[in-house]
């Protein structure tokens, strides 16, 4: 995706609007994603779902980490981001409604079947570097919900660095008259 803003591509015909919205994880971490996800959650009153997606690598020729002879050390380490990424939201903004999902498989397929009632699907830059072929080609086509596609020329890596928690609002205090 060559767009220098985050983009909404809107499937044909009638799409959910009253699902959550759903932030597919990466790593490292996509703070102008997380900004756009939690923004819209806020906004429409709606759950943020913290999607991760993940399947065991195939070993080639060359091989892999020592992760390989154990599949339970990668879903343990995709479990353990998830935890973390849920944790720092949750302390960043309490009033915010998360919940966590950790699905194994191939991951645009993974993506699409857990977000066909989703409100509004965000993807960050490691995504779209990612999904620039088949995985973003099977998000689209196989869900039925918005999804926001936050590319890489879309971040000011400077300006969106502790923005996120300034611009949504924690639980309201009463007043003192």
């Amino acid at each position: 995706m060559r767009a220098a803003v985050p983009t909404v591509i809107v499937p044909e015909g009638p799409h959910p609007i009253d699902g959550d919205v759903v932030l597919a994880l990466e790593e490292p971490i996509d703070e102008r994603a997380v900004s756009i996800a939690v923004d819209e959650a806020v906004r429409r009153n709606r759950r943020l779902t913290l999607l991760r997606a993940w399947e065991m690598p195939v070993s080639t020729r060359t091989g892999i980490t020592g992760f390989a002879d154990d599949p339970m050390r990668w879903r343990t380490r995709n479990a353990e981001l998830l935890q973390r990424v849920t944790d720092e939201l949750t302390a960043r903004y309490p009033a915010l409604r998360i919940r966590p999902l950790l699905v194994e498989g191939h991951p645009g397929h993974a993506t699409a079947s857990r977000t066909r009632r989703a409100s509004l699907v965000v993807l960050g830059r490691g995504h779209v570097r990612v999904l620039s072929g088949a995985l973003l080609h099977d998000v689209l086509r196989e869900t039925g919900a918005p999804v926001c596609v936050v590319p890489p020329a879309a971040h000011t890596d400077t300006a969106v660095a502790g923005r996120v928690s300034r611009r949504v609002p924690g639980p309201r205090r009463p007043s003192a008259r």
